[in-house]
């Protein structure tokens, strides 16, 4: 059985990581807790969807590093293709904070509290 790390730990955690993986909710409206420190690791993300309503695809779509595969028996071969790709082309690469921040403007804390504001 698989213990929760602190959140503390995660930043160490990620830094070992060449890629990190995301697996899709059920239904797939519900966002991934996970998926904004997946992002603001500047890490390349695979995350592995569901249903074509999974909630966390618009935010991955503005991640320059990510790679998003439907959960497909059907298109495996292309999956496969597609995942070996990406692996290849993005091996070593990293994103700074300021990068990810600028992608994904409408996710950082100013951008959210203005909007509260709103």
């Amino acid at each position: 059985m698989a213990n929760w790390v602190p959140a503390d730990r995660l930043p160490a955690l990620y830094e070992g990581c060449d890629c990190l993986l995301s697996i899709g909710e059920l239904p797939g409206k519900q966002l991934s807790s996970k998926i904004f420190g997946y992002m603001a690791s500047g890490k390349p993300i695979i995350h592995i969807f569901h249903t074509d309503d999974d909630a966390n695809l618009p935010y991955l779509a503005e991640y320059p590093l990510a790679l998003t595969i439907k959960d497909d028996e059907s298109e495996l071969p292309q999956n496969a293709a597609n995942l070996c790709r990406f692996l290849l082309w993005a091996k070593g690469k990293e994103l700074c904070f300021e990068t990810v921040s600028d992608a994904m403007h409408k996710c950082t804390p100013e951008a959210v509290c203005l909007e509260l504001v709103k």
